[in-house]
């Protein structure tokens, strides 16, 4: 049995200017996590703004090259990364 030790939790606080995360999904490591939660971000900034060239070739850059060879290293070779709580509300 899998543990997934990445599991986003969903803010209750949407009315202080949090985005509200819906679409919560399980993730192994934080690699795949990070991905998850940034493509979110995506999605919800070409909702609101619309969409080009540019940007999706910017979002596919940074979620299918830039993510995995900045964290990918963290968790191969034996290394691990503990999970903690690191965010805070940054609003009030």
């Amino acid at each position: 049995m899998t543990t997934n030790l990445f599991e986003a939790q969903p803010t209750e606080d949407s009315k202080a200017g949090a985005i509200e995360v819906d679409e919560n999904v399980a993730a192994n490591t934080w690699e795949e996590c990070y991905r998850n939660n940034l493509k979110r971000m995506f999605d919800l900034e070409e909702e609101a703004r619309g969409s080009d060239d540019d940007f999706r070739k910017l979002r596919d850059t940074i979620l299918n090259k830039a993510v995995a060879r900045l964290l990918r290293p963290l968790e191969t070779e034996g290394r691990s990364i503990k999970p903690c709580l690191v965010h805070g509300d940054l609003w009030r």
